[in-house]
C-alpha cells in the first residue's frame, strides 16, 4: 500500500473531499468475527469489510447496524459499545466508519449484497485484502473488550 492509499487522520485533509458517514458492525460470535467481501460491481468491489452502510432518517447511529445486518444477511445482532469512528480518503470522499461491538447468536446467513461471507479468528483477519476504510478498525476489533 502507498502512502497515498494509507487512512489517515481528517485534520490534515484537503477540504476537497465530501464526506461520507457510514456505520460498521464489529459482529462476534464466540471467539470469531463476522465479514464480508464486497461484490465486484461496488466501491472497494472484491475487498472484504465489516458490515454496515448508512444511518437512515429518523434512526440513531447504534440503531443503523442492527437494520442493516437484518436486511443485508438475514441475521439479528445485539449492538453493544462504540468503538471509534475512523477517517479514510478514498477517491473524492472521506470515508467516516463509525464502528460498534456486537455479538449475534445466528451463525447463518444469506447474502445479498456480499459476494462472500465468514465467521473468522482474530488471527485469521490479516489474511484478508480489505477495504482501505476498514484497515484503522482491524487494530481495534481483533480483541474484543468487555462488553
Amino acid at each position: 500500500m502507498s502512502d497515498s492509499d494509507s487512512p489517515t487522520s481528517s485534520s490534515c485533509l484537503s477540504p476537497q473531499l465530501k464526506s461520507l458517514w457510514v456505520v460498521a458492525a464489529d459482529i462476534w460470535h464466540g471467539n470469531q468475527i463476522f465479514a464480508a467481501k464486497r461484490k465486484l460491481d461496488g466501491g472497494s468491489g472484491l475487498k472484504w469489510d465489516l458490515p454496515g452502510r448508512n444511518v437512515e432518517a429518523g434512526e440513531s447511529a447504534p440503531q443503523a447496524p442492527q437494520r442493516e445486518i437484518l436486511e443485508e444477511l438475514g441475521i439479528v445482532i445485539d449492538v453493544g459499545p462504540f468503538i471509534g469512528t475512523f477517517a479514510t480518503p478514498l477517491d473524492k470522499h472521506l470515508i467516516e466508519l463509525e464502528c460498534y461491538w456486537c455479538t449475534s447468536q445466528d451463525r447463518e446467513f444469506t447474502l445479498s449484497r456480499h459476494e462472500e461471507t465468514g465467521w473468522f479468528e482474530p488471527i485469521e483477519l490479516q489474511a484478508l485484502e480489505w477495504a482501505l476504510p476498514d484497515i484503522p478498525v482491524l487494530e481495534v476489533v481483533r480483541v474484543p473488550t468487555t462488553q
